[in-house]
């Protein structure tokens, strides 16, 4: 099948998890032990998912590779090779089912023995929080895609009929087709996946800043509310609360901070993890995709005020690509800025409920990006 053209996570990603999550523990487990489960395949409501489809009706010629290549990993040197593969083609091994069954069961034994993070790219999705977190009982976890392991996520492929894979194909196409594709049936899901393939299933560690805020479903009791705020209280008081709840006008969700004591006040802005992201297969320049998504938002919703120095702060964002590499305080200067700018217009385009006003939502993700990334690195004195 064609290889993948790779596109960037969004800058948040989501775990939708049932109730049992926090009532036996494993939300206490990621917060302190900062670990997440990643799921073997055989435990997946999908019975194709993850499973090998193997295409033996293939050129002589590939079967002559396949036994050279499998008796040189077995050992044999010499004339020993060749004569082990000349046997191994007269005898037919090449066209027997049985042979076909090993090599077959071989393949998903490495896949039944990887561990799978599934994620998706927003919190206000009905069909998964009914699917996947109990009724809107459970809760929702967001993590930003640029902390470890997240930042390794290959979005998921969908398509009508599940792929056949050459039974001699490398490792990078088995992954593609075995554990990156979906039938389109389960497109709805947009999921994105941390694969750690034929290493295990189980705790992977996670980056003790990766969690960003964790979302209350709208009919979580109220004994389980009160166990999520005490335990992201007790580990994580950084981490922000939300709640979901149905809006008023329409179908759809939204997002609400939670008003409660015991959280940090130590945030200086709200993320905009209502908003998704325009998905892109390659990354371009901040200043061009800035200029880019402003001039996506509908005239009747543009604000001259903040237009101007949005303008203003792409063209700042240029000039500090064009001197990327020169080191000196006036461009270390012009970078600190620069990102103290998109703070504070962060501050003034996303609202306490993590929702960008009306047609700045892929400004205010792009900014809430570039923001992040620039103060993992410098510290937290920028938020000042």
């Amino acid at each position: 099948m064609a290889r993948r053209i790779l596109k960037v996570p969004p800058p948040f990603l989501f775990r939708y998890r049932p109730p049992n999550e926090v009532a036996l523990g494993y939300l206490e487990g990621l917060l302190r032990e900062n670990h997440i489960y990643a799921s073997p395949p055989r435990g997946f409501l999908d019975g194709y998912d993850c499973r090998a489809q193997i295409d033996f009706a293939r050129p002589r010629a590939e079967w002559l590779r396949f036994w050279n290549q499998m008796f040189k990993k077995l050992g044999r040197k010499g004339k020993a090779r060749p004569r082990a593969v000349k046997e191994a083609m007269a005898i037919g091994a090449w066209k027997d089912p049985a042979k076909h069954a090993e090599i077959g069961n071989s393949i998903q034994k490495d896949l039944d023995n990887s561990g799978i993070i599934c994620l998706t790219d927003t919190a206000l999705d009905k069909q998964m929080w009914d699917e996947y977190a109990g009724g809107h009982r459970g809760i929702c976890l967001c993590f930003e895609s640029s902390e470890a392991p997240f930042s390794s996520t290959l979005d998921v492929t969908y398509v009508p009929e599940l792929p056949m894979v050459r039974f001699n194909a490398d490792i990078e196409e088995q992954l593609e087709a075995f554990l990156l594709t979906k039938q389109s049936s389960y497109s709805w899901e947009r999921e994105w996946r941390h694969v750690d393939f034929n290493k295990g299933g189980g705790y992977k560690p996670i980056s003790p800043s990766a969690l960003r805020a964790v979302v209350l479903g709208s009919q979580i009791e109220e004994g389980m509310r009160q166990e999520v705020m005490r335990l992201v209280s007790h580990w994580k008081p950084d981490v922000m609360l939300f709640t979901v709840a149905t809006e008023e006008e329409g179908p759809g969700l939204r997002l609400q901070l939670l008003d409660w004591p015991q959280g940090s006040k130590t945030t200086r802005i709200i993320p905009p993890i209502q908003e998704r992201s325009r998905s892109e297969p390659v990354r371009r320049p901040a200043a061009v995709r800035l200029l880019d998504y402003l001039g996506s938002v509908p005239i009747e919703h543009r604000r001259h005020d903040l237009d101007g120095r949005i303008g203003h702060l792409a063209a700042r964002l240029d000039t500090i690509g064009s001197s990327q590499g020169k080191r000196s305080e006036e461009a270390a200067a012009n970078a600190v800025a620069a990102v103290q700018e998109a703070i504070a217009l962060l501050s003034e385009l996303v609202e306490q409920s993590g929702a960008a006003i009306p047609g700045y939502g892929e400004v205010a993700v792009l900014l809430y990006e570039l923001v992040h990334a620039v103060v993992s690195k410098l510290g937290p004195r920028l938020w000042l």
